[in-house]
C-alpha cells in the first residue's frame, strides 16, 4: 500500500491507527473482567437494594475500579451495561420445548449452566461507526437473579451455549431465511429449530461433520424439533460442501454459516466462505456475527496500514498462524494500493468495501 496524504489526511489516519490499539485494550479488559471478576454473596445482596440507575453505575464503578482504568476515558465510556429481563427468553419457543438431563456421551457433554446474579456478559454483536475512526461498541448485560442456560461441550471446551447473546445475534438471521435453508454447524440445533418454525421456510438442510454429535441429536433433541419433516441432516465437512457441485448449494436459497465460537476463532471460515460466496449468485450467505467479524478483520487490514505508513520492517513470510498466512496474502493482494486521502481510506474499510474485497481476492 502506498500513501499520497496531506497533513490533515494524515492526522487521521494516525487517529485510525491509534483508536485500533484501543478496541484491543478494551476487547482485553472485558475479556479480562468476565473470566476473572465474580461478585460474593454479601455484595450480591447489596446489590439488590439499589434502584435501577444506581445500580448499573455500581456494576460500571465495580468495572473500572477492577481493570483499572477511568470510566470516562475514550471508548471505555461509551460500552453498555443493560439489565436484561429474562421473560423475553425464557418465552423462546426453544426455552419452552426442549428438555435435556445433563448428558455425558462420546466426547460431548450437554449440561445446563448459568449466569450469576450481576455476572457480566457480552450480550450482542459487537458495532463500530467510522465517525469515531471504528471505535468499536461493546454492549455488556446482566440479570439481577440466576439464569440458566444449555450449553454443549466437546472435549470439555464450551461448543455452543444457548445464552441470550445467542438468541439476540440469531435473530435477524431467523428472520431474513426462506425457501430451501442450508445452515452449517449443528450444536444445540437452536437455529434449526427456529427455522423449522417459520412458514416461509420449505426446506432446512443441517450440514454437520460429527456423525457422533448427529447420533446425540437424533437421540435426544430430535423428537422434541417440530416439522421435522422439512428436516435434513447431511454428515459432511462444511468446506467440502461448498466446494462439492454434488450438493447442490445453487439451489439453496439462504446458507447460515455458525461452525465457531466467536470472532476470533470464526475469522478463517467467514474469509473462506464469503470468498466461495462469488460462485453461487443465487444463494444469499449468512454469518452468524457478521459485524464481529468484520470488526476483526478490519484491524487487520489498519495494521497492515500502519505496518506500510510508518515503513515497518515485517517479514510477512516467516507466520504460521491463519491471521499470518492471511495477512501475507493481503498485503501481495494490496501491494499497489495508493490512497490519496482519508477518504479513500475511510471508503475502503467500510463493511460494504472490506466485504466486496474479501470475495475478489485470492
Amino acid at each position: 500500500m502506498k500513501f499520497n496524504l496531506n497533513n490533515q489526511d494524515k492526522n487521521q489516519l494516525e487517529k485510525l491507527i491509534k483508536t485500533k490499539y484501543l478496541n484491543l485494550q478494551i476487547s482485553e479488559d472485558i475479556s479480562y473482567f468476565i473470566s476473572n471478576h465474580l461478585y460474593e454473596r454479601n455484595q450480591v445482596e447489596s446489590l439488590h437494594h439499589m434502584q435501577l440507575n444506581q445500580l448499573e453505575n455500581q456494576l460500571k464503578d465495580d468495572f473500572f475500579e477492577f481493570i483499572d482504568v477511568n470510566k470516562t476515558d475514550l471508548g471505555y465510556k461509551d460500552i453498555e451495561f443493560k439489565l436484561l429481563k429474562p421473560f423475553p427468553f425464557l418465552a423462546n419457543p426453544y426455552y419452552k420445548t426442549i428438555q435435556l438431563d445433563n448428558i455425558d456421551s462420546f466426547n460431548f457433554k450437554f449440561f445446563v449452566d448459568y449466569y450469576r446474579p450481576y455476572e457480566l456478559f457480552i450480550y450482542k454483536d459487537t458495532t463500530s461507526s467510522n465517525k469515531k475512526y471504528y471505535l468499536e461498541e461493546n454492549h455488556l448485560g446482566f440479570f439481577v437473579k440466576k439464569f440458566k442456560f444449555l450449553e454443549l461441550q466437546q472435549n470439555s471446551i464450551p461448543w455452543m451455549s444457548l445464552t441470550p447473546n445467542e438468541i439476540i445475534t440469531m435473530e435477524d438471521s431467523l428472520n431474513k431465511v426462506e425457501g430451501n435453508v442450508m445452515t452449517f454447524g449443528l450444536g444445540l440445533g437452536y437455529f434449526t429449530f427456529m427455522a423449522l418454525l417459520n412458514n416461509k421456510v420449505k426446506k432446512v438442510y443441517v450440514v454437520e461433520k460429527d456423525k457422533k454429535l448427529i447420533d446425540l441429536f437424533n437421540r435426544h433433541l430430535f423428537n422434541q424439533f417440530i416439522n421435522t419433516d422439512k428436516l435434513k441432516i447431511i454428515n459432511a465437512d462444511a468446506n467440502e460442501v461448498i466446494t462439492n457441485p454434488k450438493y447442490n448449494l445453487k439451489n439453496i436459497d439462504y446458507l447460515f454459516i455458525d461452525t465457531y465460537h466467536n470472532a476470533n476463532d470464526g475469522l478463517e471460515m467467514y474469509v473462506n466462505c464469503l470468498n466461495k460466496s462469488k460462485l453461487y449468485s443465487n444463494t444469499k450467505f449468512i454469518f452468524w456475527i457478521e459485524n464481529s467479524l468484520l470488526c476483526l478483520f478490519r484491524r487487520l487490514i489498519i495494521t497492515l496500514m500502519e505496518e506500510e505508513y510508518y515503513k515497518y520492517d515485517v517479514n510477512y513470510l516467516t507466520g504460521i498462524s491463519y491471521i499470518d498466512l492471511l495477512s501475507n496474502k493481503l498485503h501481495n493482494y494490496l501491494l499497489d494500493k495508493q490512497f490519496n486521502s482519508y477518504r479513500e481510506i475511510d471508503e475502503f474499510i467500510s463493511n460494504s468495501s472490506l466485504i466486496n474485497l474479501i470475495k475478489t481476492f485470492e
